[in-house]
Protein backbone atom coordinates (compact mmCIF):
# COMPACT_ATOMS: atom_id res chain seq x y z
CA UNK A 1 0.00 0.00 0.00
CA UNK A 2 1.40 3.67 -1.14
CA UNK A 3 1.88 5.78 1.25
CA UNK A 4 -0.63 9.04 1.36
CA UNK A 5 1.94 11.58 0.65
CA UNK A 6 3.38 9.40 -2.66
CA UNK A 7 -0.26 8.99 -3.81
CA UNK A 8 -0.87 12.89 -3.43
CA UNK A 9 2.61 13.53 -5.00
CA UNK A 10 2.39 11.31 -7.97
CA UNK A 11 -1.72 11.42 -8.87
CA UNK A 12 -0.24 15.65 -10.20
CA UNK A 13 1.28 13.09 -13.02
CA UNK A 14 -0.54 10.30 -12.43
CA UNK A 15 -4.24 11.07 -11.94
CA UNK A 16 -5.44 7.77 -10.77
CA UNK A 17 -3.37 7.60 -7.96
CA UNK A 18 -5.94 10.15 -6.47
CA UNK A 19 -8.34 7.25 -6.11
CA UNK A 20 -7.11 5.25 -3.12
CA UNK A 21 -6.82 8.72 -1.40
CA UNK A 22 -10.57 9.30 -1.66
CA UNK A 23 -11.24 5.48 -0.79
CA UNK A 24 -9.19 5.92 2.15
CA UNK A 25 -10.17 9.62 3.66
CA UNK A 26 -13.58 9.31 2.62
CA UNK A 27 -15.28 8.51 5.83
CA UNK A 28 -13.47 10.47 7.96
CA UNK A 29 -13.64 13.23 6.31
CA UNK A 30 -17.53 12.79 6.04
CA UNK A 31 -17.51 12.38 9.78
CA UNK A 32 -15.65 15.67 10.43
CA UNK A 33 -18.54 17.59 7.92
CA UNK A 34 -21.57 15.90 9.48
CA UNK A 35 -20.45 17.14 13.28
CA UNK A 36 -19.93 20.81 11.72
CA UNK A 37 -22.57 20.89 9.36
CA UNK A 38 -25.17 17.83 9.18
CA UNK A 39 -27.46 19.00 6.62
CA UNK A 40 -24.69 20.18 4.02
CA UNK A 41 -22.01 17.13 4.66
CA UNK A 42 -22.85 15.09 1.85
CA UNK A 43 -22.21 18.57 -0.96
CA UNK A 44 -19.58 19.65 1.76
CA UNK A 45 -17.79 16.19 1.11
CA UNK A 46 -18.13 16.41 -2.99
CA UNK A 47 -16.50 20.05 -3.01
CA UNK A 48 -13.92 18.94 -0.58
CA UNK A 49 -12.66 16.43 -2.94
CA UNK A 50 -12.81 18.68 -6.45
CA UNK A 51 -10.49 20.71 -4.31
CA UNK A 52 -8.05 18.96 -3.32
CA UNK A 53 -7.83 17.50 -6.94
CA UNK A 54 -7.39 20.64 -8.22
CA UNK A 55 -4.71 21.69 -5.50
CA UNK A 56 -3.18 18.83 -5.50
CA UNK A 57 -0.30 19.98 -7.47
CA UNK A 58 0.10 22.58 -3.74
CA UNK A 59 0.71 19.73 -1.36
CA UNK A 60 3.65 20.00 0.46
CA UNK A 61 5.25 16.86 2.26
CA UNK A 62 7.39 19.01 4.17
CA UNK A 63 4.68 20.96 5.74
CA UNK A 64 3.08 18.46 6.78
CA UNK A 65 0.83 15.01 6.16
CA UNK A 66 -1.33 14.44 3.07
CA UNK A 67 -4.18 13.67 5.75
CA UNK A 68 -4.22 16.80 7.84
CA UNK A 69 -3.62 18.62 4.00
CA UNK A 70 -6.98 17.21 3.38
CA UNK A 71 -8.91 18.16 6.80
CA UNK A 72 -7.66 21.63 6.09
CA UNK A 73 -9.25 21.73 2.64
CA UNK A 74 -12.32 20.18 4.38
CA UNK A 75 -11.72 23.33 6.96
CA UNK A 76 -11.47 25.90 4.12
CA UNK A 77 -14.46 24.39 2.08
CA UNK A 78 -16.91 24.55 5.54
CA UNK A 79 -15.90 28.14 6.25
CA UNK A 80 -16.76 28.81 3.09
CA UNK A 81 -20.17 27.41 3.32
CA UNK A 82 -20.38 29.10 6.53
CA UNK A 83 -19.71 32.62 5.12
CA UNK A 84 -21.75 32.19 2.05
CA UNK A 85 -24.66 30.92 4.52
CA UNK A 86 -24.17 34.20 6.97
CA UNK A 87 -24.24 36.30 4.08
CA UNK A 88 -27.58 34.58 2.79
CA UNK A 89 -29.54 34.96 6.45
Amino acid sequence: MDPDEDLLARSAREPTAFEPLVARHTTALHGYLVRRAPDAADDLLSEVWLQAYAHRATFDAARGSARGWLFGVARNVLSRHRQSAARAA
